[in-house]
C-alpha cells in the first residue's frame, strides 16, 4: 500500500524532501556513486517487485542524483525518472539482461541478493 504524506504548505514539502535527500547523501557508498551512463541497478521494497534500473545521465547540479529508466512488472517497457544512488544496488549487466528475460520477474534475482531486501 502506497503511503501518503501531507504538508502544511510548500515550503514545509521542500524543507522534508532537501532533508530526506540529506540524509540519502551520507548513506552513499563508493560504488553507488560511481553508477554512470549504462550502469545498471536493482531497487526491492519488500511489498512490492523489483524495480530494474538502467543509468541513463548524471545530473550535474544534483551528483547522487542519476536519470534512470525503470523496469518492472509493472512497467514493462521502462519508465523515465531520477533516483537516490544511495537507493540502488548496483547490479552487473548479465543480471539486468536475466530480468529482462524472465520479464522483470522476482524470481530472476538471486537468492542472495532477494535476502537482502525481502525477509524470510
Amino acid at each position: 500500500m502506497m503511503k501518503v504524506r501531507t504538508y502544511a504548505n510548500f515550503e514545509a514539502a521542500m524543507a522534508a524532501m532537501r532533508h530526506f535527500n540529506e540524509t540519502l547523501d551520507r548513506q552513499v557508498l563508493p560504488a553507488q556513486a560511481a553508477l554512470a551512463p549504462g550502469d545498471y541497478g536493482l531497487i526491492w521494497y519488500s511489498d512490492s517487485p523489483p524495480i530494474w534500473y538502467e543509468i541513463v545521465a548524471r545530473i550535474p547540479e544534483r551528483p547522487n542524483q542519476r536519470g534512470a529508466r525503470g523496469y518492472s512488472t509493472a512497467e514493462p517497457d521502462g519508465d523515465y525518472g531520477t533516483i537516490h544512488v544511495a537507493q540502488l544496488l548496483p547490479i552487473p549487466r548479465e543480471m539486468f539482461e536475466r530480468g529482462c528475460a524472465a520479464n522483470w520477474s522476482a524470481e530472476s534475482v538471486p537468492p542472495a541478493i532477494r535476502a537482502m531486501f525481502v525477509p524470510g
